[in-house]
């Protein structure tokens, strides 16, 4: 998990990505990072099987869980 954490926060740093989302194969979810600041993402959700998530970018494209865990 040290490694997670301290990647998106580079990543928070830089202000050049906006939105990460992180596939958490162990637990068979899809986390999603958006709003980066100094030091970290201000805005963590986590998604579970059955639940659909959009990409910031292209709010109108849904995408499922399941189809990212390949299900």
């Amino acid at each position: 998990m040290y490694l997670i954490a301290t990647g998106s926060a580079v990543y928070a740093e830089a202000n050049i990505i906006n939105e990460v989302w992180l596939v958490n194969i162990n637990e068979q979810i899809v986390e999603v990072y958006q709003q980066p600041t100094v030091a970290r993402y201000k805005h963590i959700q986590k998604f579970a099987s059955g639940q659909s998530l959009s990409i910031t970018a292209f709010p109108d494209v849904n995408i499922s869980v399941n189809e990212i865990l390949g299900r």
